[in-house]
């Protein structure tokens, strides 16, 4: 890739809000000059998280342009009581290193970190809401999988969506992108609690009815 494609990609992330520091990354996919190929990101705001995977794809010209980003993501959450203690502990171990050390092998992580983190597994496994603290500290790394009922808790705290890019319209920011999908999660707890107070109105009246029923029968003997 030479150097005005270079410059013209970093232009782009920084339109979109993306971190500029990826010289290294860019060079270390170009120099096998594939069809296409993927960079991630990531934005915290609070205790969310939100995750992006930038698409890039060579043109005819055999110049790399970003086609378009998918933004996912992790809906935060405080955890309370005896599971707070545990992940007090887990905030304190780099789960990413570890993650990339079991797949790879190639950055040594000291044994003592490696002990630390089977002690606070140990501690975890004994709580009620386990599977919720591993998915706080595990999602979006090589890890996830190993948590119980993780499709569950994607599902519960995940939210994710494609956005394209095109020259005939401003691009939407990483920042926009995940403004709405903190609006789409709110979205759909509200609309979740609207009709978990439909059906909890609707089996109040089923279980009057029932009453009634039984009420006039009782008189007719």
């Amino acid at each position: 890739m030479n150097k005005a494609n270079m410059e013209a990609i970093k232009a782009r992330l920084n339109a979109l809000g993306f971190d500029l520091q990826v010289e290294e990354k860019l060079t270390a996919q170009v120099c096998f000059n594939p069809a296409a190929f993927d960079l991630g990101f990531c934005k915290t705001s609070g205790e969310d998280k939100c995750t992006f995977l930038v698409h890039f794809e060579r043109a005819d010209d055999r110049q790399y342009e970003v086609a378009f980003y998918t933004a996912c993501l992790h809906k935060g959450f405080v955890l309370s009581g005896s599971s707070r203690v545990v992940t007090e502990q887990m905030e304190k171990i780099d789960w990413n290193q570890i993650a990339y050390y079991r797949n790879s092998f190639a950055v040594p992580v000291e044994l003592s970190v490696l002990q630390s983190a089977y002690a606070v597994l140990q501690e975890a496994a004994k709580l009620s809401d386990a599977s919720l603290v591993l998915y706080k500290y595990w999602a979006g790394t090589t890890l996830e999988s190993l948590i119980p009922g993780v499709a569950s808790l994607k599902s519960r705290y995940e939210l994710s969506q494609r956005f394209y890019l095109s020259e005939d319209h401003p691009p939407i920011t990483s920042g926009e992108a995940m403004r709405f999908l903190q609006n789409r999660w709110t979205e759909r707890q509200m609309q979740q609690s609207r009709l978990q107070r439909r059906q909890t109105e609707v089996g109040t009246k089923e279980s009057g009815s029932k009453k009634t029923s039984r009420r006039k029968v009782g008189r007719k003997k």
